[in-house]
């Protein structure tokens, strides 16, 4: 391991810089010398490539290139983290220092998880099962999401281009080298996995140890708070429940739940990163209402202009309304923020206009929820499926078009992407009146990344839907070939892709591509949806 760590992220640059042409050699190197050319699907495969030379010329078993990079890139990340800390209080880098953190935090975690379960050879053990696949694939996509998080935010301040994000974009690109060389150990042991995959998905949270256990039958519901704005509760706002919730957290597979009684609470609520295994129960949409009313306009980064954020592991909401009730003139307005892995939303609103719902990262679950918005009102870099959900886009300002999904996965290997399925789309009131329809384009997504993901299966497409289904991102240049949308067996006045736009990358899917984006393929490797009580469907129909 000592002479990888000898070569740091930035020499490397530098050497490609200057020698383009060795990076060439050394990839068609990898090529012959490897059974699998592990930076043929990557984001930057020079880098990949060089990074692969220097461990063939240390000796290292390609078995043991994941974790070399892993631990490279944990050096990398606590140096970036550091340098933020002394780097001032600049536009952005609140959420800067903060993404720093996570994706340091989640390079540890997947370091814990391949020392785990390293084999013999020093390579990943067969015992690292579907699900803790997975999970380590999960954590090293959140390092370089959260990277990308603070890159956005300085190229929204205006600020791109300085030495803050230089460091912050070479961290990036080195996490995700480690994503490929953990992908490719992965890759190398899915056939000498043991046949009883006894990892419980469901209880992996960042303080838990990595050993086998049991799933849970039930929820273990350790202690319940009531939040009620008339004083007849635990507390009056939702937010000092949640910090109570936060110096009194539940058992590491149990869970603090907080109801909340009628009413309009008007706050910003963050449920914090260690604070796993929360519930949030309302008394239904009509009746618990949390709103605020942050946007862009206002001068807040749109990572910060979220009424609900959550960060927790396997956190549970139900029956609440969460509002952003900025307008659709402040532009990014988010209602809900979701950074929380193995979390569910069940039977719950969102309402804004643009930037609705931020399904930032991680493996997210809504089930029988309502969604409003204008554009981009589905966005971010989660693996999230949307499952009998009614998609209702609004009336946007004059001129804009509505895009109902934005998503934001980067690179192939990433564990990201949508998939809304048993759903419905049809347009909220205000767009419902014939004129307004006849005038407002309305799309079912637009490519935000290079490798943008979301399909739309089995689902209820309204005829107000435009013919072509989907649209560039800027309105004129065709995407990347590294995206994917696709459709399947979608009904409505909506569903016909007779008219479809004609990229390639635009699927009609079989039976057998739809299968990779149910719940079961997408985020279910682990079983962990089925330990909530939400009701599903975990395949297709």
């Amino acid at each position: 391991m000592a002479p990888f760590s000898r070569f740091p992220i930035l020499l490397v640059l530098l050497l490609l810089l200057l020698t383009a042409a060795a990076a060439a050699t050394a990839a068609a190197a990898i090529s012959d010398e490897c059974p699998a050319n592990p930076c043929s699907d990557s984001c930057n495969s020079s880098l990949c490539a060089s990074i692969v030379s220097m461990l063939q010329a240390s000796a290292v078993a390609i078995e043991e290139y994941g974790l070399h990079a892993v631990e490279q890139s944990i050096e990398v990340a606590r140096k970036t983290a550091a340098f933020l800390g002394g780097a001032g209080d600049g536009p952005a880098m609140g959420i800067c220092r903060e993404m720093a953190a996570v994706g340091a935090d989640e390079l540890e975690l997947a370091r814990n998880m391949l020392e785990a379960g390293t084999g013999a050879d020093g390579g990943v053990s067969p015992v690292v099962t579907a699900a803790g696949a997975a999970t380590l694939r999960m954590l090293l996509t959140s390092a370089a999401v959260s990277a990308t998080t603070c890159l956005e935010g300085l190229e929204e301040k205006g600020v791109a281009g300085g030495e803050v994000f230089r460091r912050v974009e070479e961290a990036r690109e080195l996490f995700g080298i480690a994503l490929d060389l953990v992908h490719v150990s992965l890759e190398r042991v899915a056939a000498e996995r043991i046949a009883v995959d006894t990892f419980d998905e469901w209880t992996f949270h960042p303080t838990a140890s990595m050993t086998i256990q049991s799933s849970l039958e039930s929820l273990q519901v350790t202690q319940t708070v009531t939040v009620a704005k008339d004083g007849g509760g635990n507390f009056t706002t939702v937010k000092d429940a949640v910090a109570f919730a936060s110096q009194n957290p539940p058992p590491p597979s149990g869970y603090f739940k907080i109801l909340v009684s009628p009413g309009v609470y008007e706050e910003n609520v963050v449920i914090p990163k260690y604070l796993n295994g929360l519930i949030l129960q309302g008394a239904g949409i009509e009746r618990t209402v949390i709103t605020s009313g942050r946007s862009s306009a206002d001068g807040y980064e749109t990572f910060d202009t979220a009424t609900l954020a959550v960060n927790g592991c396997r956190f549970i909401a139900s029956g609440i309304t969460i509002k952003n009730t900025a307008g659709r003139e402040k532009m990014q307005a988010v209602a809900v923020r979701n950074s929380a892995d193995l979390s569910v939303f069940h039977q719950c609103l969102f309402v804004g206009f643009q930037d609705t719902l931020y399904a930032h990262s991680k493996r997210q679950l809504y089930v029988g929820c309502s969604i409003f918005g204008t554009v981009d009102f589905i966005f971010g870099s989660a693996a999230a499926v949307f499952q009998n959900c009614s998609i209702m886009p609004r009336l946007p300002l004059p001129g804009q078009k509505n895009t109902i999904t934005a998503q934001g996965k980067r690179c192939p290997r990433e564990q990201s992407g949508f998939s809304v399925h048993l759903s419905r789309v049809f347009p909220a009131r205000d767009l419902a009146d014939g004129s307004a329809t006849a005038r407002v384009s309305t799309y079912l997504g637009r490519p935000w990344k290079s490798c943008s993901t979301t399909v739309f299966m089995q689902s209820n497409l309204g005829g107000f839907i435009d013919p072509a289904g989907w649209i560039e991102w800027d309105g004129r240049n065709p995407p990347p070939p590294t995206i994917y949308y696709g459709e399947y067996d979608n009904v409505g006045p909506g569903a016909s892709t007779a008219e479809r736009v004609g990229w390639e990358v635009h699927k009609k899917m079989t039976e057998e591509e739809a299968e990779r984006f149910t719940v079961a393929a997408l985020i279910d490797e682990g079983s962990w949806p089925g330990n909530t009580g939400v009701p599903f469907e975990s395949g297709l129909i």
